[in-house]
């Protein structure tokens, strides 16, 4: 039987020769990564994919992190794509209007710092389906980083439920600078069904993300 076995190594490691390539695996998360010629480094497998594998939820008037969009920010180069879906169902109950929050954090909780915020319409008193759709470009990932970002709601109903009108909501924007180079951070999701006046109920049955590095 055969078998490669990689080095681990806690740094990139400077560029090989003209022509050469070196793979090794990286301490932090196991990574298994590359670099080349130009000292520019790769993962072997550029994309990753998480989801949920149960319903999150109920939740209502409260921010609620959204534990299966997490994204490891080690694992991220410059140009990487992070696409998040998420499906929600919501009761009659609920009326105010919500608030959809990328957050970057080491703690995976309501407690990590918001990046990115979209204030979505007011809702009305019927049931409804939501389908949520998050893609953030990174554009760098270092001590002073920027993201820009984009979001799209919609809804099953017409002018009920989770919005009192009919078109979808766009928002986009782009991040101020924060350092991504602290150990542990994570990019993740936080919502509050009803910032405002009378409390809901949210149920989510998908939350998936997918991350494609250049």
């Amino acid at each position: 039987m055969s078998r490669l076995r990689l080095n681990q190594l806690a740094a990139t490691p400077v560029a090989p020769a003209a022509g050469k390539t070196e793979i090794y695996a990286r301490t932090s998360d196991k990574t298994a990564m590359m670099v080349d010629e130009l000292g520019i480094t790769r993962q072997l497998a550029n994309t990753d994919a998480a989801a949920n594998t149960g319903d999150l939820g109920p939740t209502a008037g409260a921010n609620f992190y959204l534990a299966s969009s997490a994204v490891p920010v080690n694992r991220l180069l410059a140009g990487a794509i992070v696409r998040w879906r998420v499906t929600a169902t919501k009761t009659a109950a609920c009326t105010g209007t919500p608030v959809f929050q990328i957050t970057l954090g080491t703690t995976q909780t309501t407690a990590d710092p918001v990046i990115a915020t979209a204030t979505g319409v007011a809702q009305t008193a019927a049931i409804d389906t939501a389908w949520i759709d998050i893609e953030m470009i990174v554009r760098c990932v270092g001590a002073a980083s920027a993201a820009a970002w984009a979001m799209r709601i919609a809804h099953k109903n017409a002018t009920t439920g989770f919005m009192n009108q009919v078109q979808d909501q766009i928002f986009n924007g782009t991040t101020a600078n924060q350092n991504w180079t602290t150990a542990g951070l994570y990019l993740g999701l936080m919502f509050n069904p009803t910032a405002t006046t009378a409390n809901g109920v949210w149920t989510f049955q998908t939350v998936s993300v997918i991350v494609l590095n250049p």
